[in-house]
């Protein structure tokens, strides 16, 4: 059984593609110029709507892959906001401890005295209460005989040894 080479299908192929490359070669020249205006005057309302069905669908396309986007920067912003509100929250307490401490250096005469703070650092191990360890000593100035005072300028007692960095004192009660 011979092969029939040019069926009806390539027929028709070669004749579409023949008439098509005798218009791209004939159009140059205009000749074909009245029935591209009619095509596309025909063609204009498909090419419109699916030109902007096209925007639309970019749109929302761009729209969904920018959630993503939207979602990271929120966790980041909420991250961002605790770690701003966990500061704050410090600052306050160091305000509220700086406020504690102005008030506390304000209340003490020091008009009248010349004042050194020092912290407690030892008491009687007995726990009579009847003396307590500071941590300044005569390098701050402390000398035996001075009084010790506290918050609003309330006697307690008074030194009763000096070393260089520490010093004793005798409480009242």
């Amino acid at each position: 059984m011979p092969k029939k080479y040019l069926t009806s299908n390539i027929i028709k192929f070669l004749a579409v593609a023949v008439i098509s490359l005798g218009l791209i070669f004939l159009n140059p020249r205009g000749l074909l110029d009245p029935v591209r205006v009619l095509f596309l005057e025909i063609a204009y309302p498909f090419q419109k709507t699916f030109y902007l069905l096209s925007r639309t669908v970019a749109g929302t396309g761009e729209f969904l892959g920018s959630i993503g986007d939207l979602k990271k920067e929120n966790e980041n912003l909420l991250k961002e906001n605790n770690d701003l509100s966990s500061e704050i929250a410090q600052l306050n307490d160091e305000k509220n401890e700086n406020i504690l401490l102005r008030e506390q250096l304000s209340l003490a005469p020091k008009q009248k005295f010349n004042l050194e703070a020092a912290f407690v650092v030892g008491q009687d191990p007995q726990r009579l209460g009847s003396w307590v360890m500071i941590d300044k000593g005569s390098t701050d100035g402390i000398q035996t005989d001075m009084p010790a005072i506290v918050y609003e300028g309330i006697l307690i007692g008074k030194v009763t040894e000096v070393t260089p960095h520490s010093a004793k004192i005798t409480l009242l009660s």
